[in-house]
C-alpha cells in the first residue's frame, strides 16, 4: 500500500518524469493533488470505486454533485459515450484543450460519484502536467477541485497539503496559480444543451460556436 503521509512532487522541472511517478500511484489506488489551469484538483482512477469514494469522503461532498473525468484528447469520447455528436465536436474543436466540462451519456459503469441521470462530466484540460498525466495514464482520472465542500479551492501545493496532509498520497507542484474560476459545465446529453455552471469558458462565447442559446 502506498505512504500515507503526502508526497510531494515537483513537475516544473520534469513533466513526462512527474507523470510517471503520479501516474504509479494511480494505479495503486492513490488520491492525489495536482495543478489544472485553473486551481488544484484532487484526482484518481475512475474505475476504482474505492478511491473515488474516498475523495468524496475527503471533500463531504454532496451524492448529487458528480465529480468529472479529465481525458487525453477529444478522441477519448467515443471509449465513453460512442459516436461524438455535431454539437460535442463544434464544442470540443473550439474550446479543448481548455476550462469547459461537458456532461455526455456514458455507456460504460462508473461509480455513482461519478454519474447523473446517465451523463458523466469530462474534460480535457489544457494544463501541462494534466495533459502529460493522461496521455501517460491509460483510463480516465478524476477531477475535483482540491478543497473541502464551502472552502476556496487551493491554488498551491501549500494550500493543498493545509487541506488534506497524511489523507491523500501525494501532491503534485508547479506554483501557483492563478485563476479561481472553475470550468464552465455544459450538458450536451440533452437538445438544446443547458448550462449547469458558469466558469471560465463564458456561455456567450459558447453560444457564438454552436450559433444558438443555451439553456440556463
Amino acid at each position: 500500500m502506498i505512504q500515507t503521509v503526502t508526497k510531494a512532487i515537483d513537475a516544473a522541472s520534469d513533466l513526462d518524469e512527474a507523470a510517471r511517478v503520479t501516474a504509479a500511484i494511480l494505479r495503486q489506488g492513490g488520491v492525489i493533488g495536482y495543478p489544472t489551469e485553473t486551481v488544484y484538483g484532487l484526482g484518481c482512477d475512475a474505475f476504482i470505486p474505492d478511491a473515488v469514494r474516498r475523495i468524496a469522503e475527503l471533500k463531504g461532498r454532496e451524492e448529487n454533485k458528480p465529480f468529472l473525468v479529465l481525458l487525453p484528447d477529444a478522441k477519448a469520447i467515443s471509449s465513453i459515450a460512442g459516436e461524438m455528436s455535431g454539437t460535442i465536436k463544434i464544442l470540443t474543436d473550439a474550446f479543448w484543450p481548455g476550462p469547459l466540462t461537458l456532461l455526455i451519456p456514458h455507456r460504460n459503469q462508473f461509480t455513482k460519484d461519478l454519474t447523473m441521470e446517465g451523463s458523466i462530466g469530462v474534460r480535457v484540460s489544457s494544463d501541462p502536467f494534466c495533459r502529460a498525466l493522461a496521455v501517460c495514464y491509460d483510463h480516465p482520472i478524476v477531477s475535483t477541485s482540491a478543497n473541502p465542500a464551502g472552502l476556496t479551492p487551493a491554488r498551491s501545493r501549500e494550500e493543498v497539503i493545509r487541506y488534506f496532509d497524511h489523507r491523500i498520497d501525494a501532491v503534485v507542484d508547479v506554483g501557483m496559480r492563478q485563476v479561481i474560476q472553475p470550468s464552465t459545465i455544459l450538458d450536451v446529453s440533452v437538445n438544446p444543451p443547458r448550462l449547469i455552471r458558469d466558469g471560465a469558458i463564458p456561455s456567450e462565447m459558447i453560444e457564438q460556436h454552436l450559433r444558438r442559446s443555451v439553456e440556463r
